[in-house]
């Protein structure tokens, strides 16, 4: 909720292979350290707190530039085939296959859990290694970036607000969030 306009608005001036190869890159690392501090035993609410807060920070990065990705590295005739295919998959496994499988490892073992994810992630990383790069966009000097980055986040928000079903999928989205 806080970062995702300014995500998608940073994304758009960013290569977004290289953002989502660091997202994965960092939720490895998140992944791996919160397993170790489970199976260590040493895992307080506030780390769980930190570590769950930056996982979404760094999976809603990695979000914004996947779509960047899909649409430059498929023709725009194959967009709505290759989006519906991507759309599915990812709510397949968010929604189904992933709570599934992620409640019976954690009924096993915490720690075993968030290792498999780490190590989903690094997989992930690699694949994403492998995608051609991106022209990244002419530099902005700073000022001018900032007031040209904060005008598209206002923008942004703007056409949520103003836009019915952007509105209730925004707010289903929070409420879902809060839940």
């Amino acid at each position: 909720l806080l970062l995702s306009l300014p995500a998608g608005a940073l994304v758009d001036r960013w290569d977004p292979r290289s953002v989502v190869i660091t997202g994965h890159a960092a939720r490895v690392v998140l992944s791996l350290g919160l397993a170790a501090a489970l199976l260590t035993d040493r895992a307080g609410i506030a780390l769980l707190c930190v570590a769950a807060f930056t996982l979404t920070v760094a999976d809603t990065f990695a979000d914004a530039a996947q779509q960047v990705v899909l649409v430059r590295l498929v023709p725009t005739r194959r967009l709505t085939w290759a989006n519906a295919r991507f759309r599915t998959i990812e709510t397949l496994t968010l929604t189904t296959v992933g709570p599934l499988l992620g409640g019976v490892l954690v009924a096993v073992s915490p720690g075993v859990a968030f290792a498999l994810d780490g190590l989903s992630f690094l997989v992930a990383a690699v694949i994403a290694v492998m995608l051609p790069r991106s022209r990244r966009p002419a530099a902005q000097p700073g000022r001018a970036a900032v007031s040209r980055l904060l005008a598209e986040v206002r923008e942004g928000l703007t056409v949520v607000v103003s836009t019915p079903a952007l509105r209730v999928l925004a707010t289903t989205t929070l409420a879902a969030s809060v839940a």
